[in-house]
């Protein structure tokens, strides 16, 4: 008999193992204690992988398929995947084992070390998921001495011939419509609300207490509303194209508090657990434009393509390119703790306050709230990239690692010096008031520099921008920032670094 494992975020019933039925082939699931449960976990994103992997499973089962699933509490779980493996080949006289590509560079290293020390075939095989392969990215550099995400987004619409005319042109002329998709919601405008899943997994809630993890967050177990298998997820689609698609680009960056969804799909989780695919949410984008381009416009289509087949496929390449080594990357030398506010929402800030508690509340934000808000008190605050990746790991449902940590690592803490963005992604407290309307319920002023009352935004920026000034001047794009810094008077300087210092040492009292 054959054994094929099958991970907790392959959940694709399209793929070709499952094309016929074989009762000489038994699959096996686990849920299983991980190596990184020491950090705090959001309950939502634990609640929604093993709900959405024993919905997966009872899917293969109702289709005739062999299926050995072991639960959290189950006594013959081992909580690792090599001894779960071998019990089960011990007791089902296994002759073959099969294995779909991980994503995790952890379970690819155990899972070739263990099939290493196999004395049956074994082989791993595509998950036929994405749309590059996983060394695609080190191809494409070959010649080339370095890769933007724009020029790696250019050639995947190429291959992939993604809104091109038959001469191989962008739709429109243009590859990117980033300066159309500013746009700031109109004061009387309501986006429409989000599609609700209602599911009861207070079951699966009294199993992972019982488990011993440490989590945070609202649960929501009594009505869980993120898709849990692939009808659902493509239910999902279908509302984003039909109801959100027409607005999603001008407004993606938006940040307000009388809407936590906007106009975003919130299809993240079910791609990474891979119900749906990306090439077919692309077709599925394509098609409304072709059917709506009177209704829709191609700066919409072309920001949400963008996120999918740029962004999306670039992190991943960035990733397996640079693993092991990347997650211990500390270009900016940060050693500051996580401020504990990160977990309660309780802080004066109210950018912060609201984008934590929207995360506590839903275990999910969008990414200018996770990059300008979040993502930039860390790196203004100098906190250590680990403590940053772990937050951002733990908390939230769709943080796969291989797209979360260049994502946060990279692009949002520079901690990987430039691998992934081209300048830090630090900003003061003129960008949030131009992006959002949380400025205007705050203590502080996001015009006050250095008052009482001023936005500590604001001599953060500077202070950031003083301290690593030797790690940062070889950017061409900070000379401006340091113009302006250096034609500041002395006391001026003196003022700002007072201010930030004096506003980091309370971070955590």
């Amino acid at each position: 008999m054959k054994l094929r494992l099958i991970l907790s975020d392959q959940l694709n019933t399209n793929h070709s193992w499952f094309n016929q039925q074989n009762d000489n082939v038994l699959y096996l699931m686990m849920e299983i204690r991980q190596k990184s449960d020491h950090i705090k976990q959001h309950k939502q994103k634990l609640l929604g992988i093993l709900a959405s992997m024993r919905s997966f499973a009872n899917e293969l089962i109702d289709n005739g398929h062999k299926l050995k699933y072991l639960y959290l509490n189950d006594p013959d779980n081992d909580h690792n995947i090599g001894w779960n493996i071998l019990k089960i080949m011990e007791q089902k006289n296994i002759t073959a084992f099969e294995y779909q590509e991980p994503d995790h560079y952890d379970t690819d290293v155990e899972l070739k070390q263990f099939c290493d020390s196999l004395d049956i075939p074994a082989k791993m095989v595509s998950t036929e998921h994405f749309l590059t392969e996983r060394n695609e990215i080190t191809t494409y550099l070959k010649g080339r001495k370095n890769i933007r995400i724009s020029a790696y987004y250019r050639y995947l619409r190429k291959k992939h011939n993604i809104l091109l005319y038959d001469d191989g042109e962008p739709y429109g002329g243009k590859w990117s419509y980033l300066t159309d998709n500013h746009n700031s919601l109109r004061k009387n405008e309501q986006p429409p609300g989000h599609l609700t899943f209602h599911h009861n997994l207070t079951d699966i809630e009294k199993t992972i207490d019982a488990s011993g993890y440490e989590c945070t967050g609202k649960s929501n177990a009594h009505d869980f509303n993120w898709p849990l298998n692939r009808s659902e997820a493509l239910e999902q689609l279908e509302y984003f194209t039909s109801k959100l698609l027409p607005a999603y680009g001008k407004y993606q960056n938006t940040m307000i508090t009388q809407s936590q969804y906007l106009y975003h799909s919130r299809l993240s989780f079910a791609l990474n657990q891979k119900m749906i695919t990306p090439g077919e949410v692309i077709d599925q984008v394509c098609k409304t434009y072709e059917q709506k381009n009177k209704t829709i416009s191609l700066p919409q289509i072309e920001a949400f393509i963008k996120k999918i087949l740029g962004f999306r496929e670039y992190m991943r390449g960035i990733y397996w390119q640079h693993m092991p080594e990347y997650r211990h990357k500390n270009h900016l030398f940060a050693e500051n703790k996580l401020p504990g506010f990160y977990y309660t929402g309780n802080t004066d800030m109210n950018c912060l306050k609201q984008v934590i508690n929207q995360n506590l509340e839903t275990s999910w934000l969008h990414n200018m709230q996770r990059i300008a808000v979040a993502g930039n008190f860390t790196l203004l605050a100098g906190i250590h990239p680990v403590e940053v990746d772990n937050w951002f790991s733990g908390m939230f449902i769709d943080a796969s690692e291989w797209i979360q940590l260049p994502n946060t690592h990279g692009f949002s803490q520079f901690a990987d010096g430039g691998l992934t963005a081209t300048i830090p992604f630090a900003v003061s407290a003129r960008f949030i008031k131009k992006k959002s309307n949380y400025c205007a319920s705050c203590k502080y002023n996001p015009n006050k520099k250095l008052s009482k009352d001023a936005c500590p935004f604001n001599a953060m920026y500077w202070h950031f921008y003083h301290r690593n000034r030797k790690r940062l001047t070889w950017i061409l794009r900070t000379k401006n920032i340091y113009d302006t810094w250096d034609a500041m008077e002395a006391k001026t300087r003196q003022a700002y670094l007072k201010k930030a210092d004096a506003f980091l040492a309370s971070m955590n009292q």
